[in-house]
């Protein structure tokens, strides 16, 4: 994006988020299918975040696709992906996206209740 006004011409070079931190906390839910997740922002956004995804790879399967849940609502560092698999663990990552691009913060494990409990 390039701004001009009379004095001067300004560049913006929007790119992908940096500093990324793993999950803050992971709450298992009743039922054993949802995990309830908090995040920090980026260290650097670099750009305006425009969205955040939680991603849960199932541990055994870690190259697999993930289960995903998307978040539109940037003033929000909480949300719960669900559609997981009970007493099942998972490795949960955000991904958070700019203008620019998007980058994926490490992930931490938690394992789903049972279901039914």
């Amino acid at each position: 994006m390039t701004v001009k006004n009379n004095a001067s011409l300004i560049s913006f070079r929007f790119t992908a988020p940096t500093g990324i931190e793993p999950p803050t906390t992971l709450t298992p839910l009743e039922g054993g299918r949802s995990v309830h997740v908090t995040w920090t922002r980026p260290q650097i956004t670099n750009g305006v975040i425009t969205k955040f995804v939680i991603l849960a790879y199932e541990v055994i399967l870690l190259h697999s696709k993930p289960i995903e849940s998307t978040i539109t609502d940037i003033s929000r560092l909480n949300g719960t992906i669900a559609g997981l698999k009970p007493y099942t663990r998972y490795a949960i990552k955000i991904a958070m996206y700019t203008m620019g691009g998007s980058a994926i913060g490490p992930g931490r494990t938690v394992r789903t209740k049972q279901a039914g409990r």
